[in-house]
């Protein structure tokens, strides 16, 4: 499995995070004091990183002012946390180069089953709504039984039926970040120099398909060819995923994710044990790691267990997955959960330390 690293991230998709935080109110200095408090960092300044991006969001702000209420039309988080731009990514009409983004439609394809298969990939149907529904109103029938707003249904209908027009405004609207993202060229490519500078580094010394299962929960596909790691600015302490065509892996790595954020030292502090603590004791959590402690299963399975919409199935096993306490697989256009005993235990372990074990005395 070769490993290869991209020497840029792509300003297309810096825009629309950046646009993204803005407009949901992420705090870039409240996000500084929690890892600052959680992690040990020896190898980058995350203080004065961390700082950087929350003057670009000050800027942003204040230059797009006049563009507020469109920016929260696209970008405003919706009901169960997807947003109009993510839908749009998910469709195959927005096509994305490193500094351009364009909206292309082809004459064979099928409006319908693209709006199913976005649906489908935010997690707001289940996996088994038939994809061969080709119909304005075999859509509309299924936005009926969406677990989403009345308000969200009726935008999708007109996004629907105006879809050429809403993806131009969107396209247009994500090169005019672009632009003015490149007043922060050289800042924003000096930190993805020391980004390929680290990760090389690791790679050519480490596992790095074994870093993902091991240290950061992401399963690895047997059958990967590829793993393509991908820097990332605005989300610059997250991690995420995808594959495109089955065999190649894309892993987009925040900046300042290093190997200080291994499993070991995520636990360290008494309020994250304590906020892990409230999530294990919402009793459809707790429940859901017991019925998949033996055996994996997949998002409808579990609504049908517990009686519950895969929304809100999803809702819960999206908070276990990103305490570290499930992991995910893909097989066969399904996503699998199972219990990660380690990181369970690891936690566990933290917990008895605590408030069991006494200190040594000297």
């Amino acid at each position: 499995m070769r490993v290869r690293l991209k020497k840029h991230a792509s300003r297309v998709d810096e825009a629309i995070d950046l646009a993204s935080y803005v407009m949901n109110d992420y705090n870039y200095e409240l996000q500084k004091q929690r890892i600052l408090e959680k992690y040990h960092f020896d190898v980058f300044d995350v203080e004065k990183m961390m700082d950087s991006r929350s003057k670009i969001a000050r800027l942003f702000q204040r230059d797009f002012q006049t563009h507020h209420e469109v920016l929260n039309f696209f970008f405003a988080k919706r009901s169960n946390a997807f947003s109009l731009a993510r839908f749009f990514l998910k469709t195959p009409y927005f096509q994305a180069e490193k500094r351009r983004c364009r909206a292309v439609f082809y004459e064979d394809e099928n409006r319908v089953e693209s709006f199913v298969a976005a649906f489908k990939e935010l997690k707001l149907i289940d996996e088994s709504v038939d994809e061969n529904m080709t119909t304005f109103e075999g859509l509309s029938l299924l936005l009926e039984r969406m677990d989403i707003a009345d308000e969200d249904k009726w935008m999708l209908q007109t996004v629907y039926l105006h879809l050429h027009g809403y993806l131009k405004r969107f396209c247009g609207l994500v090169n005019q970040i672009v632009d003015w993202l490149m007043t922060f060229e050289e800042q924003i490519c000096q930190e993805e120099a020391l980004f390929n500078s680290y990760w090389t580094q690791y790679v050519e010394q480490h596992d790095f398909s074994d870093y993902l299962s091991k240290r950061l929960n992401i399963a690895v596909k047997a059958d990967t060819t590829q793993i393509w790691i991908v820097p990332s600015y605005f989300a610059c302490s997250r991690i995420v995923y995808e594959y495109r065509q089955d065999t190649i892996m894309y892993v987009y790595i925040g900046m300042i994710l290093d190997q200080a954020f291994s499993f070991e030292k995520k636990y360290e502090t008494p309020s994250l044990l304590c906020s892990h603590l409230k999530l294990l004791s919402d009793p459809s959590k707790f429940e859901i790691l017991r019925v998949i402690k033996e055996k994996s299963h997949y998002g409808s399975e579990l609504a049908k267990i517990f009686h519950l919409s895969t929304p809100t199935i999803s809702h819960h096993v999206q908070a276990l997955e990103n305490a570290g306490f499930i992991k995910s697989e893909k097989k066969d256009n399904r996503t699998y959960y199972s219990m990660d005993i380690d990181r369970l235990s690891l936690f566990l372990a933290q917990i008895h330390h605590m408030l069991i074990e006494r200190e040594k005395e000297e």
